[in-house]
C-alpha cells in the first residue's frame, strides 16, 4: 500500500532536470515537506545555425509532432525572433501531436490550442500506437526535436508511407559540475532520485563518478517511462518506480510509494 502523500516530509529528493524546468517540481516538493536537491544533469541551449529549422517550420505540414516541451518553446522562440513573423500563427498547423503531458501543456500555453494527438504512453512508441497514425500514406510530417533525438518516429512513419522531415530547434549538453560534495554527503542528503530522460540518466551516471555511481544504484529511482526503466535496470538499479508521466504532479505522486 502506498504511503500518504504527506509522508514525503523530510525526504531528500534529487532533481536532475535542466535548471529552467525544475522550478515547479522544487516548489511542489517543498510544499509537501520534502527537501529538493538540485543537480541539473542536462543543459538546454538554442542551436547555433537555425536557418534550416526555420525554413522547415515555415512550411505547411499535414502533421507536426512536438517531442518535448523544449521543442515547443524553442520552435516558437526561433520564429518569434524573425521580424514580421508571427510565431504562433506559423506553428498553428492543422494537426498537432504532443509526446507527453508536459509537451501538451506547453502547446496550450504558447500556441493557445489543444494538441490533436496525445498518447497515453509518453514516448515515441506510444504515439506510433495511435490508430490515427496507422496509415499516414502520402502525409507530410514534421518532427520537432532537439539535436540527436531518437530516430524511431521518422523511421516508422516513413515505412508507413509518410514523407518525414526533422526540425532540430535546440541542443542538449552535459553541464560541468563538481559533484564531490554531493557524493560525500549522499547518505545524509538523498533518499530518492528523479530522472526524466535517458540522456539525463547517462549524464548523471557520468557526473557522479565511480563512488557516486555505487551510491546512486542503491538509491530508489523514479523514472517516467518503461523504456527508461529498462535503461536503469541495465545499469544495475535495484529499486525503480515508474511515474505516470513527466509532469510535476505525476512525479510527486510517485514519491508517495518511496
Amino acid at each position: 500500500m502506498p504511503n500518504h502523500i504527506g509522508d514525503i516530509h523530510g525526504l531528500g529528493v534529487l532533481i536532475t532536470r535542466p535548471i529552467h524546468q525544475a522550478h515547479g517540481l522544487v516548489q511542489l516538493i517543498q510544499a509537501y515537506g520534502g527537501r529538493p536537491v538540485l543537480l541539473p544533469a542536462m543543459a538546454i541551449e538554442s542551436i547555433a545555425t537555425p536557418q534550416s529549422a526555420v525554413a522547415l517550420l515555415r512550411q505547411t505540414w499535414d502533421l507536426t509532432i512536438y517531442t518535448s516541451a523544449n521543442a515547443v518553446s524553442f520552435a516558437y522562440e526561433l520564429l518569434a525572433s524573425i521580424p514580421s513573423n508571427n510565431g504562433i500563427d506559423t506553428l498553428n498547423k492543422p494537426l498537432i501531436a504532443a509526446i507527453g503531458n508536459a509537451t501538451a501543456a506547453t502547446i496550450r500555453t504558447i500556441l493557445g490550442r489543444e494538441p490533436d494527438l496525445v498518447p497515453n504512453r509518453h514516448d515515441s512508441e506510444g504515439l506510433l500506437e495511435l490508430p490515427e497514425l496507422n496509415n499516414p500514406c502520402n502525409w507530410r510530417i514534421l518532427i520537432i526535436r532537439g539535436i540527436g533525438g531518437r530516430g524511431l518516429l521518422s523511421e516508422i512513419l516513413t515505412k508507413r508511407g509518410a514523407t518525414v522531415a526533422i526540425a532540430e530547434v535546440y541542443q542538449r549538453s552535459i553541464p560541468q559540475i563538481d559533484t564531490s560534495g554531493l557524493v560525500s554527503t549522499w547518505d545524509q542528503q538523498i533518499q530518492v532520485v528523479t530522472v526524466t530522460s535517458g540522456e539525463i540518466l547517462q549524464n548523471l551516471w557520468q557526473l557522479l563518478g565511480n563512488e557516486g555511481q555505487n551510491k546512486l544504484l542503491h538509491t530508489p529511482l523514479i523514472v517516467i517511462s518503461q523504456r527508461l526503466q529498462q535503461q536503469a535496470l541495465s545499469l544495475g538499479f535495484q529499486s525503480i518506480r515508474v511515474a505516470k508521466g513527466a509532469s510535476d504532479q505525476a512525479i510527486l505522486t510517485a514519491l508517495q510509494y518511496i
